[in-house]
């Protein structure tokens, strides 16, 4: 049993001798690892803890670390920015909405829509914050157009808090996810298809011939042409109520055109 003890002893006293204590700071967040290696790498391996293109390290990866080492990490992260309908993309090293804000220099009026809390944690994989201050804008729709004073930062929203519901096939100018910017004007467009058979005309062929005998100009018909009819299986296409498209999905001839 004292062999025992003294082998177990003496690993640990190896052990300490050997190892380093190295601190490690990702995005402000401290950790403490004993590590045996000799290089920031190896400590990174042993934390498996993976470098992307972007991310700032110190010191660098091939730089050997000692007892009492802090090695400091900051992750790249892409944001797409949207501020009243100006989108702009970043890549910050902040660890929070409010710190990338700040550092963007966005300073959000009181009361104004925020997409996310100023302490939520930005993702390394990148997101999307979109600020939307109070704005006037115009909305048409069915024939009226009115005015409203509203935060909401996207088209969608806007014509949600005007009241104003779409279906599957009406169409919104700008579309409906675009951010709105200030006194912009909103147009919804009501898309009804309409299933009907017609009967129409359908015009005669014409052949011209050449009259070496006619005068420059002169013009002679020879054989009046008749109109054919069909009857045609149809979808109309309305915007507001004017036909945008004629889509023709069957016909019969019930005249042919001669």
């Amino acid at each position: 049993n004292l062999a025992i003890v003294l082998i177990v002893g003496g690993g640990t006293a190896a052990y300490g001798a050997f190892s380093k204590t190295v601190t490690v700071m990702v995005d402000g967040e401290e950790s403490t690892v004993r590590t045996f290696g000799d290089t920031v790498s190896d400590v990174l391996e042993a934390k498996k803890i993976t470098i992307h293109d972007g991310d700032k390290l110190s010191p660098s990866p091939s730089a050997p670390v000692g007892d009492g080492d802090t090695i400091d990490i900051a992750y790249a992260k892409p944001v797409t920015l949207a501020v009243d309908g100006e989108v702009t993309k970043h890549t910050v090293f902040d660890r929070t909405v409010g710190e990338a804000l700040d550092e963007l220099g966005v300073d959000p009026a009181p009361g104004a829509y925020v997409s996310d809390k100023r302490s939520a944690p930005l993702p390394r994989k990148g997101s999307q914050v979109v600020v939307s201050t109070e704005k006037s804008l115009t909305v048409t729709a069915d024939g009226k157009t009115s005015t409203i004073t509203t935060k909401a930062p996207t088209v969608a929203k806007v014509l949600e808090a005007a009241n104003v519901t779409l279906d599957k096939d009406d169409e919104v100018k700008p579309g409906t996810s675009a951010f709105v910017k200030p006194d912009e004007k909103l147009k919804v467009i009501r898309i009804e298809k309409i299933s009907k058979t017609e009967e129409v005309d359908v015009k005669f062929p014409v052949e011209v011939r050449k009259d070496p005998e006619a005068y420059q100009g002169e013009v002679s018909v020879v054989k009046k042409g008749k109109k054919g009819k069909n009857r045609e299986k149809v979808t109309l296409v309305m915007a507001d109520g004017k036909v945008r498209d004629r889509i023709v999905l069957d016909k019969d001839v019930l005249v042919a055109p001669v």
